[in-house]
């Protein structure tokens, strides 16, 4: 079930809304807390039976190895015996789920093999809702946290704003939330809070991400005849494109959250304005970066062996961050792409060099511009080929061939784009920060955003989140 979808909006959330006003009267978190899982677990099925069976399955096996991890405190080895197994099992959904069918694809193309592939759809949500179960575990089993009763618990991994596409939340700062018995009330700064950024995000989304996705999947088609400026504006309608639907999709889910009382974890912080990659991957999907830190770096050793084990630690993590977002080479060269430019980083700024601000911003935008072009592209080939042609050595002799017609509309799109997230202030600073008082204003300005997103979504020509691919 999508966000801007007739159903959501005009029947889902509604009743869901109605039902956690009324219950959180009665008794607060008691009553609300189920409420809301059950609402998450109906708002997941809407995507397909077979695929809440695996939901289910994942939480009721790591709530047991939660249960059995705390039983077991007092013997270290029982303790290890069950969390591994805890991870395997976490680790073997995804094996199968996401990538059984490019292991064997991947044979088949080195060995000459013939295996057929199961064709396996893939589980929405399944890479976040994974992640967030196997954080929640370690913590358990390094002593961190508590193993939670089980309603909290399903309620935590299906809470229906962060299960398809994140964050990827962490238990600490979920749980004293979902337990706090605090009344929602429809007239609060929360409630107002919530619905602009959801009109803000649906914006985002509908107008501006879905809009640029008309010519940046013209430019990555297969077997599109590119010109140097064709293969650039593709390039950068993606680039904005992924942001705008992404952080839309960041900005609905924390607007929703609001609207019951709950803070979710900010996935961006204006990614776009960094002045290196490692600034980038603080500012973009930010919830990611956080749990390849704490659950994959620190535990590889991070940086407290030698200056070549660090740098290996930096590159495994951004491969595995590859892998997380797809099944496919494009991925894994996207991560690798990402992971040497990390090293590279590093080293530069051990060796002591700087560089101004001037020139730092346009470089790793340009950076992130060119490694979105294999996260993008269908295959290979179609990557090499872009880039190719972004370097000069175009299919085509002329200039503009693909977008010679209505290169200027997207070139106005683009240059409105740049504006917005090189001067303006992220979405949460804008509606939380206190730059927007919650007024009269406000509510024009969330009717009118939401308006104009329907209309837009009346026009046929919208698509699911991007990030519900991963």
């Amino acid at each position: 079930m999508l966000f801007f979808s007739q159903s959501f909006l005009f029947v889902f959330l509604p009743i869901v809304l109605a039902g956690a006003l009324f219950l959180s009267r009665i008794r607060g978190a008691l009553f609300v807390v189920p409420w809301l899982a059950v609402a998450s677990v109906v708002f997941y099925v809407q995507d397909g039976w077979r695929h809440a069976v695996l939901l289910a399955l994942s939480i009721v096996v790591n709530w047991i190895v939660g249960a059995g991890l705390m039983r077991a405190r007092d013997n270290p080895r029982v303790a290890r015996m069950i969390f591994l197994a805890g991870v395997a099992f976490d680790v073997g959904l995804l094996a199968v789920f996401k990538y059984l069918d490019f292991l064997i694809r991947t044979a088949n193309d080195l060995t000459g093999w013939h295996g057929a592939a199961f064709e396996i759809a893939l589980p929405v949500g399944i890479s976040f809702y994974t992640f967030t179960q196997i954080a929640y575990i370690s913590d358990v089993y390094l002593k961190r946290h508590d193993h939670e009763p089980f309603i909290p618990y399903v309620l935590f991994v299906t809470f229906f704003p962060h299960l398809i596409a994140g964050p990827i939340i962490h238990h600490k700062e979920m749980m004293p939330q979902f337990h706090a018995r605090r009344r929602i009330s429809l007239f609060s700064d929360e409630m107002a809070q919530g619905w602009l950024l959801f009109a803000i995000g649906l914006f985002k989304k509908l107008v501006v991400a879905d809009t640029l996705a008309l010519f940046a999947d013209r430019g990555f088609a297969d077997k599109a005849e590119l010109g140097v400026g064709d293969a650039w504006l593709a390039s950068l309608a993606y680039t904005f494109q992924l942001y705008f639907d992404f952080s839309g999709y960041a900005d609905m889910a924390v607007g929703l959250a609001l609207m019951f009382g709950i803070l979710l974890p900010f996935n961006f912080n204006s990614p776009y304005k960094a002045l290196n990659i490692q600034d980038f991957w603080r500012r973009w999907h930010m919830t990611l970066s956080r749990w390849l830190r704490d659950y994959l770096y620190i535990p590889l050793g991070g940086n407290r062996g030698t200056e070549a084990r660090t740098l290996g630690n930096l590159f495994i993590v951004f491969l595995v961050g590859g892998l997380w977002h797809g099944a496919a080479w494009t991925f894994v060269i996207w991560g690798a792409m990402h992971g040497a430019a990390i090293v590279v980083h590093r080293l530069w700024v051990q060796a002591g060099m700087r560089m101004m601000p001037a020139l730092a911003l346009p470089l790793t935008f340009l950076f992130v511009n060119v490694a979105w072009v294999p996260f993008r592209a269908p295959d290979g080939a179609t990557a090499a080929g872009i880039l190719s042609a972004m370097a000069g050595r175009a299919q085509s002799t002329d200039v503009m061939t693909l977008f010679a017609m209505d290169w200027h509309w997207l070139v106005a799109l683009l240059a409105l784009c740049v504006g917005i997230v090189w001067s303006m202030p992220n979405s949460q600073t804008i509606v939380l920060g206190g730059r927007w008082r919650i007024g009269w204003v406000s509510g024009v300005a969330t009717g009118l955003a939401i308006f104009l997103a329907l209309i837009r979504a009346g026009g046929g020509e919208t698509s699911p989140f991007l990030y519900f691919n991963f």
